[in-house]
C-alpha cells in the first residue's frame, strides 16, 4: 500500500513538473502581446511626401540612436557596453525597420523605379554596416575604419535629407 501512495505521489508530482516546464514554456503571451503587423504603404504623387516624412524620422532616429550609443561607450572606453547594446537593442529594432522597409519597395516596386527616392532605400540598407563598423573599430581599437564610418554615415544622412528635401 506504501509502495502504491508513493507512485501515486510520485505521478502528481510529475504532472506538476510537466504542468510548470509547459506554462514556462509559452512565453507568457497573450493576445494583448502580439502587434498588428505595419501595413506597406502605396507610394505615389500623392501619398511620397508623408512616406518620406516617416522614412526620415526612421532613418534618422536609427542612426543617431547608434551614434549616440557609439560616442558614449567610446567615451568611458566600453566597447563591450557598445556591442551589447548594438546587438541587443538595436539590430533587432533595425531589422523590423529593414523588413518594413524592404516590403514597401517590393510593393512600391514599379513607381519606385522611376523616382529619385530609390536611393534612400540602399542608405537604410547600409545603416547596418554603419553598426558593425562601428563595433569592430571600438573593439579592435581601430581609428582609421572609426573615422571612416563616422563620415560614411554622416555622407549617407546628408543623401537621405537632400533627396526627401528635394522629393517632398
Amino acid at each position: 500500500m506504501n509502495q502504491s501512495r508513493q507512485c501515486s505521489n510520485f505521478r502528481f508530482l510529475i504532472w506538476i513538473g510537466l504542468s510548470l516546464v509547459l506554462t514556462a514554456c509559452d512565453g507568457g503571451s497573450t493576445s494583448s502581446d502580439t502587434t498588428e503587423p505595419a501595413t506597406i504603404p502605396e507610394i505615389n504623387a500623392a501619398t511620397v511626401g508623408r512616406f518620406l516624412s516617416d522614412f526620415k524620422q526612421d532613418y534618422d532616429d536609427s542612426l543617431n540612436t547608434l551614434l549616440q550609443q557609439f560616442e558614449s561607450a567610446q567615451k568611458i572606453d566600453d566597447a563591450y557596453s557598445f556591442v551589447d547594446f548594438r546587438n541587443n537593442k538595436w539590430t533587432p529594432a533595425y531589422i523590423n525597420n529593414k523588413n518594413f522597409y524592404a516590403a514597401v519597395f517590393e510593393h512600391n516596386e514599379n513607381y519606385l523605379k522611376s523616382s529619385p527616392i530609390a536611393p534612400l532605400f540602399d542608405s537604410f540598407d547600409s545603416l547596418i554596416y554603419t553598426g558593425i563598423n562601428l563595433k569592430n573599430g571600438l573593439l579592435n581599437n581601430d581609428k582609421g575604419l572609426i573615422d571612416q564610418t563616422l563620415a560614411e554615415a554622416k555622407a549617407d544622412q546628408e543623401l537621405v535629407h537632400s533627396i526627401v528635401a528635394a522629393t517632398k
